[in-house]
């Protein structure tokens, strides 16, 4: 995507970012998966523009880092395999949001540990220094939201 594309998807609407629907929406995405297959599925498509619009109003630059991963021109360039990576990297935060209710501290660091594994052989196979450089932000973002999910559900006592 050029900047110009996705700019679109940034919204001057003013509201703060909602973990919440973060989570709903990186879920929709992470089910439906990506691949160049994703591209011509109508609902991969509306989940990911509403997951970058979530995302910009918790800062534009991860927003940036996710549109930029999740691409038209990025998953038609990048191996099956690199995307294989990212998915199981993305599952291991999936399975965080959706069992946070019932996880224990050590399930869920154990989680994290691996899903940082897959990030480093996913970056093993790329020669593109600015899409390390993503889906390093997008990992370091992960962690972060999570400590926000949890205090979102503990506050509308949904945990």
């Amino acid at each position: 995507m050029t900047k110009t594309e996705i700019e679109k998807y940034f919204t001057t609407e003013t509201r703060e970012f909602n973990p919440v629907v973060f989570a709903h929406l990186f879920t929709k995405v992470r089910t439906i998966g990506f691949s160049t297959n994703s591209l011509s599925n109508k609902e991969f498509l509306q989940y990911r523009e509403l997951l970058i619009i979530e995302l910009n109003y918790y800062d534009k630059a991860i927003a940036l880092d996710f549109a930029r991963v999740l691409s038209n021109q990025s998953l038609q360039t990048y191996s099956k395999e690199f995307y294989n990576l990212v998915y199981i990297m993305f599952s291991h935060f999936v399975e965080i949001y959706n069992n946070l209710h019932q996880y224990k501290e050590a399930t869920i660091n154990t989680n994290i540990r691996i899903a940082k594994t897959y990030l480093e052989e996913a970056q093993k196979k790329l020669n593109d220094t600015e899409l390390k450089k993503a889906l390093q932000n997008i990992y370091d973002f992960l962690k972060l939201v999570y400590d926000e999910y949890k205090e979102e559900l503990k506050a509308t006592s949904l945990l």
